[in-house]
This record gives structure tokens, C-alpha cells and sequence, in this order.
């Protein structure tokens, strides 16, 4: 088992998705090799491993959690000079800017 939390610690930047699948497969293999011992995934050191790991990773918020505040863009785009007045250029990049923000 410390060797086994070693090698998870030593993937620790890949996602906990992919963890799982190193965990299960290596399980698998433990079982077959010591079918005398306590499973690998039981084993309290892969637990806190894995306990840790959800600790330690944030988490994307879901659709309705603000991730920033977009006032200050906002602010930006408003305060540029009239649309009429600007160069083609410029119109596109405020648009661009308004669609992405419409489209968040």
C-alpha cells in the first residue's frame, strides 16, 4: 500500500476520474497477488489519499455561481467612445466583447 499511494501521489495532477481507473486497475492486480490481505481500495492510506485529493482540487462552479464580476468590462465597453465614431475594427471587438459576455 505506501508504494501504491507513491505512484497515485506521483499522478496527483492528473483528474480524479483518471485516479480512479490507476486505483481500480491496481486493485485488481493487489487482489490476485496478496488474496490473503485486506483490498488495496480499503486500505486506509489510498482512502485519506483520495480524502485529501477532493480536498485539495476546487471545483468548477456550476451554471448558476458567478464566477467573476463583469461590471468592470462592462464599464469598459460603455465608455468607449459612441459606435458611430468608431473605427470597423474597433466595432468588431466590442461586438465580439458584447456576444461573449451575452453568451456567458
Amino acid at each position: 500500500p505506501p508504494l501504491g499511494v507513491e505512484y497515485l501521489v506521483s499522478l496527483s495532477s492528473l483528474s480524479l476520474q483518471h485516479l480512479n481507473v490507476v486505483r481500480s486497475t491496481i486493485a485488481s492486480v493487489y487482489r490476485v497477488v496478496h488474496a490473503q490481505e485486506q483490498g488495496l481500495s480499503n486500505h486506509a492510506l489510498i482512502q485519506q489519499f483520495f480524502k485529501a485529493r477532493k480536498r485539495t482540487r476546487s471545483k468548477l462552479p456550476n451554471r448558476n455561481q458567478e464566477i467573476f464580476d463583469i461590471d468592470p468590462i462592462l464599464v469598459l465597453v460603455e465608455n468607449r467612445s459612441a459606435t458611430k465614431d468608431l473605427p470597423l475594427d474597433k466595432i468588431q471587438k466590442k461586438t465580439l466583447v458584447l456576444l461573449t459576455i451575452a453568451t456567458m
